[in-house]
């Protein structure tokens, strides 16, 4: 029997959290309050979500929801998005060596990383407000209040990307009363992390509040050969202002910066024998070939800053009988991935810059009344303007470094040592300073008008129909080329900035999408504690342009809008008088030109 020792990503810390409030309950309303909680303890607890757009309890709602608690996502030391992935099921987090391509995969269904201008399917809502990129903001927020993931198309009240599902994420409020909360973390690897925040009335109709985040680690992947990856650093802050304008006016002003510094894994690679031939050859070294040990090998310096913001202000009108809501936000991120060995051996080939930045404006307008004990509707309006662009005029994306001549001999030397001939000249890889420029750059513009109503047909049996209309426009550019030795692409064309930048495979290209989707779902309440549903929808996700720099021709850049039919049945069930919960779904989702 062999042993081998691996090493696993994991880390011990001691965390010591401090809350202070001044809404504290004395003499008999202490009693009170502690025979209340008792009583109660044994039952689940109530969770209100928003999944259509009102609170509700999601009980009674006919949509597949998993959500979350202030108190579950204390539980479970909630940090960011990837912990929720880790407890709901059907859903995955995935993302490579930046962080901005994070991304989520509701049942299966979700784009890869790779493509920065390639839309996500499930859509990102921060306090109601849609986020352009999965990988923006959830780590930096310091004291999240809920989580919701629905599964399944949502395009009838969404609409804007969220043809596998949506994750959306509230903060706490400001509060009536002067609180704090102060928690510090002190771990291996070299952790150390601070939360906390203070809210309270600033007059009688205003209050604030302030939250912080700050995270330092260490190293978790070791490197024989370049410098040790996967550590982090950065901060985020968090301020609000809610006023109450008047008994039934109320605004909520939100501002958030994020401040992120790190060096990003790579990849734990597997050599074949020929290609540790090849690289020896070369003048390089394999010390560690076990692709499971997390030890790699390589000159990677790899580093990773992004600066994030955003804004967000919300106004709600509440009447008597109706609700109006408006929502206007605008986020923007300024992010630079640098990878100076990206071919990830020991040798130094390739230096790659990612700049990568955008920003966006929405407002959504909607209105929620109830006409009476059986009949409820909503209605509204949303737009929504991208901005997005990857690359950078002022310097080259590839530049190739000192040891590609090398590399480029030895790859010849070995193919025709395979008795393939190789004409000359050589190198067959590039020459040292070769430079490759790519510059990428998208307008989207989105709108979109919805509306639903619920009808109870008796006490126990109610429908729903929804429909919406929503009307996109992309306009997308690319513009590659290179700066290259006389050797230029050489003999064979295999010069790595040929092929990452031709020089002058450019593309223009502008275009519109519409659709029609809407929903009929049914619910009936066999008891008061169980609840069965049903539900037919249609969604919709808008085509575009990939924007992926490369030898892809321009008529193969353009794919069409995805087209999605769903059908859903569904239960939600509480019993041993609400201590247990169980729900579940059975489904069926058609895409049609599905997008990957």
């Amino acid at each position: 029997m062999n042993l081998k020792k691996i090493k696993i990503a994991s880390q011990s810390a001691l965390t010591i959290t401090l809350i202070i409030s001044s809404d504290i309950a004395y003499g008999g309303d202490a009693r009170e309050l502690i025979q209340s909680r008792t009583e109660t303890s044994r039952k689940l607890e109530e969770v209100i979500v928003t999944a259509q757009k009102r609170s509700e309890d999601q009980q009674t709602v006919p949509v597949s929801i998993s959500a979350f608690t202030a108190n579950d996502l204390a539980d479970m030391g909630f940090d960011d998005i990837e912990d929720i992935g880790n407890v709901v099921p059907s859903m995955g987090v995935a993302t490579n060596v930046s962080p901005l391509s994070t991304t989520f995969r509701i049942r299966h269904i979700g784009k890869s990383a790779n493509i920065a201008s390639f839309e996500p399917a499930t859509g990102l809502y921060i306090d109601g407000a849609f986020r352009s990129r999965s990988g923006l903001g959830l780590g930096d927020l310091a004291d999240v209040s809920a989580v919701e993931v629905l599964k399944g198309p949502q395009s009838t009240l969404y609409g804007k990307n969220v043809s596998a599902g949506v994750v959306s994420v509230s903060t706490q409020e400001p509060t009536e009363y002067l609180e704090g909360m102060a928690e510090i973390s002190v771990g291996s690897d070299e952790l150390r992390q601070f939360k906390g925040y203070i809210s309270g009335p600033i007059s009688d109709d205003v209050m604030g509040r302030l939250s912080v985040v700050s995270t330092d680690r260490g190293a978790w992947l070791d490197n024989r050969v370049g410098k040790d990856t996967e550590d982090l650093g950065g901060i985020a802050v968090r301020g609000q202002l809610l006023v109450d304008v008047s008994e039934r006016l109320r605004s909520r002003l939100i501002v958030g910066y994020a401040d992120k510094e790190l060096h990003p894994a790579t990849g734990d690679v597997f050599y074949s024998e020929a290609s540790k031939a090849v690289i020896e050859d070369a003048g390089g070294v394999v010390p560690n070939n076990d692709p499971t040990d997390r030890i790699i090998g390589n000159g990677d310096r790899s580093t990773f800053t992004s600066i994030g913001k955003d804004v967000i202000f919300r106004t709600t009108y509440t009447a008597e009988n109706f609700e109006l809501v408006s929502i206007t936000s605008y986020d923007s991120y300024d992010t630079l991935n640098k990878m100076y060995d990206a071919e990830q051996m020991s040798l130094d080939i390739t230096s790659y810059n990612d700049p990568q930045n955008g920003d966006s404006f929405s407002q959504e307008f909607r209105i929620d009344a109830d006409a009476g004990s059986r009949l409820k509707w909503l209605a509204g309006l949303f737009y929504y303007k991208n901005h997005f662009s990857e690359g950078d005029s002022k310097q080259f994306e590839f530049v190739l470094n000192k040891d590609v001549e090398e590399l480029g001999a030895a790859v010849a030397k070995a193919v025709v040592g395979l008795g393939v001939p190789v004409p000359v000249p050589v190198p067959v890889l590039g020459v040292e300073g070769d430079r490759g420029d790519y510059m990428a750059k998208q307008v989207t513009e989105s709108l979109g008008a919805f509306a639903k109503i619920d009808v109870s047909i008796t006490e126990k049996l109610s429908a729903s129909l929804g429909l919406r209309y929503s009307y996109e426009t992309k306009d997308a550019s690319l513009t590659q080329s290179a700066d290259l030795s006389p050797l230029g692409c050489g003999v064979l064309g295999t010069n790595f900035i040929c092929r990452v930048t031709p020089d002058g495979n450019n593309f223009n290209g502008d275009a519109s999408f519409d659709a029609v989707t809407g929903s009929v779902s049914t619910r009936y309440f066999v008891t008061d504690d169980v609840m069965l549903y049903a539900m037919l929808s249609t969604g919709f996700k808008a085509g575009g342009f990939s924007l992926q720099n490369g030898l892809a021709p321009p008529e193969t850049r353009p794919y069409d809008q995805e087209d999605i039919t769903h059908i859903e049945f569904g239960w939600k069930a509480e019993f041993w008088d609400q201590r247990a919960r169980v729900n579940g779904a059975i489904f069926k989702t058609e895409y049609n030109d599905f997008q990957e």
